[in-house]
């Protein structure tokens, strides 16, 4: 199922299945900003990644002596037991809460909501997680959208760059992590 909300400068549509953003669409030009799933090159428009972000080693891991599979980027980008938790003019939200599926291959108890809010020119995407145990709960939490570029003819990927509104700095302690992009090699110290 896809839900959507509109303001005059955006219509946005989500795909139950995940929470996914499928669209984010222009409504004075109707230009699409999301890329839209070719499965030739990437099935997917922006999963959300959830209890992990990456890959684990054996595709697993062991908690309390117990061994679980878990799936590259977690199980919410293809989960289909997350549901509509509330939807008004300007914002979509979902939850997923544990169950029995879930402790299966992640042992904790928890409530998952992210919530789409369209807010004039801006969209606000809110992840909350919440622990409903006593004990600790491991987890990463993380958004891998893909963005539709370029947006028109002429243009090229290479013309396109994020900005921020500040200097950011990653802190990464006593290792190097290497990031390879099409043609550039990035160095993160």
């Amino acid at each position: 199922m896809k839900y959507c909300i509109q303001n005059e400068f955006f219509k946005i549509e989500v795909i139950e299945k995940g929470a996914e953003l499928c669209s984010i669409k222009s409504i004075p030009t109707n230009q699409e900003y999301l890329w839209q799933a070719d499965p030739e090159i990437w099935g997917s428009h922006a999963p959300n990644l959830f209890p992990v972000i990456g890959c684990l080693k054996e595709d697993g891991f062991i908690h309390e002596g117990k061994e679980y599979p878990m799936s590259k980027h977690g199980f919410i980008r293809n989960n289909k037991d997350i549901q509509l938790h509330s939807k008004s003019d300007n914002e979509l939200c979902f939850v997923l809460k544990s169950n029995e599926n879930t402790r299966k291959i992640y042992p904790f108890e928890f409530e998952f909501y992210i919530h789409y809010i369209l807010d004039g020119k801006k969209l606000h995407v809110k992840h909350d997680v919440v622990n409903t145990s006593p004990k600790d709960m491991l987890f990463c939490l993380g958004g891998h959208p893909a963005f539709a570029c370029p947006l028109k003819e002429g243009e090229k990927y290479s013309d396109y760059y994020l900005e921020f509104e500040q200097k950011e700095t990653a802190h990464l302690d006593d290792y190097r992590q290497w990031t390879y992009w099409p043609g550039r090699k990035i160095d993160f110290r």
